[in-house]
């Protein structure tokens, strides 16, 4: 009889990896999971989801113009080619008020809810390329400003003399039909332009903040007035588009100043070239692969043309890789300001939003409150063409039941030199004297603001 054995349950082996090993092979199983990310990422770039522009909300669209400091000033140094952004915020966009005429369901100061800019969706891309002629309007270029409003600013004494949103765009488009040029250009700025949406802003949907307000009321002296303008901007954009863009320039010698043309579309070939391949990204020269009839310069100038793209927008640190750049403008966090337009003089936009500040400005002395002083206002209000905001509300208001002939003659007899109103006449058959007085019965009645 054969022993019989007892057999042991068979247990599995387990391997115990020394302290040193299991921190190698965490860091090993790290660097591969991290390398297999960035795999992932680079072939799928733009996979990730962002709203569009239609679809932002208000708080999202507070934070790209915050971002940008877009209700920020430009302040123009005179005669010394210097442009940059103000330091302090000007103006804040109004919350469209329920009804014009009584103010009913407008928003108490400030608003619980920032609005959305008035905009429309753009997203046409294009290469652009500029000529400029001095150092400001290479610096406009640097900052995002469009090839419309560089050609129409020669220099920063003529930065914004426009007063209106209106005059200014039809000012830039004047002189752009101007061919005859008296300088030769100096360097062409090159853009590839990623567009998103564009924000057009006027006096109907901005108000001045109360900082600004409480500033421009406190300054006394020609200095003050100086330092405030510093502060706030001497200029304004009232159009600009949102997005990113690549850009590059190019100092032009006294031989290719005669040839501008020519070097134009072959920076828009290399500009192309650089976006449809990678590989001729980052600097990379353009070529022409068929050159059989081209001369001996014009190869060179081929080969001479490197663009160094710079980014405005966008993930910047991928703007040596244009064709994975180009995606990261989807994401609205990364949306640069762009083609700004229609320069406006800082003065001329205050005066249409809030004519009693502007009225303090042109003369920077303590206001006693008159009610000459206040008529005077009213009276500016009414005059200015194109008509304000403030000014479209008192025909409507001496229209509606909100006017009443008792509140007006009563105000007049607060003055024994005026005639009392017996009955309603049509608003364009009034003396302007009289719709003045409109004005102020408006000011009292919280119809429109007078600081």
């Amino acid at each position: 009889m054969e022993p019989h054995f007892r057999h042991s349950p068979v247990l599995k082996s387990r391997v115990v990896i020394p302290p040193r090993l299991h921190d190698l092979k965490k860091l090993s199983d790290t660097v591969a999971k991290l390398a297999a990310d960035s795999i992932e990422l680079a072939t799928a770039a733009g996979t990730e989801q962002y709203p569009e522009p239609i679809n932002l909300t208000e708080q999202q669209w507070e934070r790209v113009l915050v971002n940008n400091r877009a209700l920020h000033g430009y302040y123009a140094a005179p005669g010394k080619g210097a442009l940059r952004k103000a330091r302090k915020k000007v103006f804040e966009l109004v919350l469209l008020v329920a009804n014009n005429v009584t103010n009913d369901g407008a928003a108490d100061w400030p608003d619980p809810l920032p609005p959305a800019p008035p905009f429309y969706v753009h997203d046409d891309a294009k290469v652009v390329i500029t000529e400029t002629l001095d150092a400001f309007q290479s610096s406009m270029a640097r900052q995002g400003f469009s090839s419309l409003a560089i050609e129409a600013n020669v220099s920063a004494s003529g930065f914004g003399v426009a007063g209106s949103a209106s005059a200014a765009y039809e000012e830039e488009n004047s002189y752009a039909s101007k061919t005859v040029k008296e300088k030769l250009a100096q360097k062409l700025e090159i853009a590839y332009k990623f567009p998103r949406a564009v924000i057009e802003l006027d006096d109907f949907c901005l108000r001045l903040t109360p900082q600004c307000i409480a500033d421009a009321k406190a300054t006394t002296n020609s200095k003050e007035l100086d330092d405030f303008y510093r502060d706030y901007g001497n200029a304004f954009v009232a159009m600009f588009t949102v997005g990113g863009e690549l850009y590059s320039s190019r100092t032009l010698t006294k031989e290719e100043q005669s040839s501008v043309t020519t070097i134009k579309e072959k920076m828009k070939a290399a500009a192309a070239l650089s976006i449809s391949s990678p590989w001729a990204s980052g600097g990379a020269s353009f070529a022409k692969s068929t050159s059989n009839e081209e001369t001996a310069s014009e190869q060179e100038l081929h080969q001479s043309l490197q663009l160094a793209w710079e980014a405005r927008g966008g993930n910047t640190l991928l703007r040596s890789n244009p064709p994975q750049w180009t995606s990261t403008v989807k994401d609205y966090r990364l949306w640069r300001l762009m083609d700004q337009q229609q320069v406006v003089t800082m003065h001329g936009l205050i005066k249409r939003i809030n004519t009693g500040v502007a009225d303090h400005l042109e003369s920077p002395i303590p206001d006693d409150g008159s009610k000459d002083r206040v008529f005077n206002i009213v009276r500016v209000i009414l005059e200015t063409s194109p008509p304000t905001g403030t000014a479209i509300k008192l025909k409507p208001f001496y229209e509606s039941s909100s006017f009443k002939l008792e509140e007006y003659n009563k105000l007049l007899d607060e003055d024994e030199d005026e005639d009392p109103m017996r009955a309603k006449k049509p608003w364009s058959s009034l003396a302007i004297e009289v719709k003045c007085n409109v004005g102020l019965l408006a000011l009292r009645k919280k119809i429109i603001t007078i600081d």
